[in-house]
C-alpha cells in the first residue's frame, strides 16, 4: 500500500468515534463495525476524508451487555496538485 504524501491535517487535534451494540447473553465481541466508528470520528471533523495515526480499541461488557469499538485518529484531507498550464 502506498501512503499519500500530500495529506493536510483538518482541525486542531485527534477525533474519536465509536460504534456500540448490545451483546445480551451471546457475547459477540466483533459485531461492532470499525468502519462505522471511523465514519463517526470523521463526522466530528467537517471536510476530513480520512484519518492518520489511528488507534482502535474495543471495550467488552460495558454495563454488562454493551460492547463498543473506538477509533481515534488525526483527521486529514488529501490535497491534489494544481493543474499545470
Amino acid at each position: 500500500m502506498e501512503v499519500p504524501t500530500n495529506l493536510e491535517v483538518v482541525g486542531t487535534g485527534p477525533v474519536e468515534g465509536r460504534e456500540c451494540g448490545y451483546s445480551g447473553f451471546n457475547n459477540t465481541w466483533y459485531n461492532q463495525s470499525i468502519a462505522e466508528a471511523t465514519r463517526d470520528a470523521l463526522s466530528k471533523a467537517p471536510g476530513a476524508t480520512g484519518l492518520k495515526d489511528v488507534t482502535i480499541k474495543g471495550k467488552h461488557g460495558i454495563w454488562l451487555v454493551l460492547n463498543c469499538v473506538y477509533v481515534e485518529g488525526t483527521p486529514v484531507i488529501e490535497k491534489t496538485a494544481g493543474k499545470k498550464k
